[in-house]
């Protein structure tokens, strides 16, 4: 027959007040439960009192109370003195946008005081030149002196002063009747037949003869006029064409000076340039320095 005996067994136990007001030893491996806290502490004999030992158990409650402590601490927080002087991503991206848009801010004043001092610096520089070339009278485009110059209305009045006396014929006395001379009329107002052969001298026959040298001359009665018209038209047109030329080596004088102003605007320009240009490369490498400072 098999005696079953049922054992019961209790452990140590007491609140937290009388654990305090009693501070007793615990036997080693003996264990003492705090029912006000719902706690353990494991006994080590000796001199070891209740309030020398360390509880065996953690609640969720001290956990949670020690995870919103840590939370709450600002110093001495894993190395870091004071978690209150620590950036922020936020506050990082919006200090870096601050900083890049003042830097652009001021590259673009930069630029446009650059461009509008450029500009007013060769337009003053072009004003003078222009106003300097054209008020002088020597050495230009190879002329010795612009007064010697002949205008449009003083070659036509000296053309004109031409036509004006091509109507008066004169002749020398001594050419009369000479060889290679004129011909001399005889009494019916006709020339003689024996200076006759003198006067076409050996001409083609298609042109020995006025009618025939009339036609070649298109019958003209005023043909004398038209090709003093018609030189006139030419002297004319030689005239216009120097005074096109005139214009076109001033133009072209104008517009070497121009691009010498340019190419300074551009050196000037390239110059600003490089400036901002190592402006830009000091204000990437603060970037790249607050990036390392901040551990990015």
């Amino acid at each position: 027959m098999t005696l079953t005996t049922n054992v019961t067994f209790q452990l140590r136990r007491d609140t937290t007040a009388n654990w305090a007001t009693y501070d007793p030893i615990l036997q080693p491996g003996e264990i003492g439960i705090d029912t006000t806290l719902n706690k353990f502490k494991i006994g080590k004999g000796g001199n070891f009192k209740w309030s020398d030992l360390q509880f065996g158990s953690i609640l969720a409650s001290d956990l949670t109370a020690a995870i919103n402590s840590h939370n709450s601490t600002t110093t001495n927080v894993h190395g870091i003195a004071d978690t209150a002087a620590l950036a922020t991503k936020t506050y990082s991206d919006n200090a870096v946008s601050t900083a890049i848009a003042s830097e652009v801010t001021a590259r673009n004043s930069a630029i446009s005081t650059a461009k509008s001092e450029a500009i007013t610096a060769a337009s003053s520089d072009a004003t003078s030149k222009v106003s300097t070339h054209n008020s002088a009278t020597t050495n230009i485009h190879g002329i010795a002196n612009t007064a010697n110059l002949a205008t449009k209305s003083y070659v036509d009045t000296a053309v004109t002063s031409l036509s004006n006396t091509a109507s008066t014929t004169y002749a020398l006395q001594s050419d009369v009747g000479n060889a290679d001379g004129i011909a001399t009329l005889d009494a019916s107002g006709q020339v003689p037949l024996n200076q006759l052969g003198n006067l076409i001298d050996g001409a083609p026959t298609a042109l020995n003869t006025l009618n025939e040298l009339a036609a070649a001359l298109g019958d003209n009665a005023d043909f004398a006029t038209t090709i003093t018209s018609s030189i006139g038209t030419t002297n004319t047109n030689v005239t216009n064409l120097t005074n096109s030329l005139s214009t076109t080596n001033t133009n072209v004088s104008n517009l070497t000076s121009s691009l010498g102003t340019t190419n300074t605007n551009v050196s000037n320009l390239t110059t600003s340039v490089n400036t901002l240009s190592s402006t830009v490369t000091q204000f990437d490498n603060r970037i790249i320095n607050l990036e390392l400072g901040l551990g990015i």
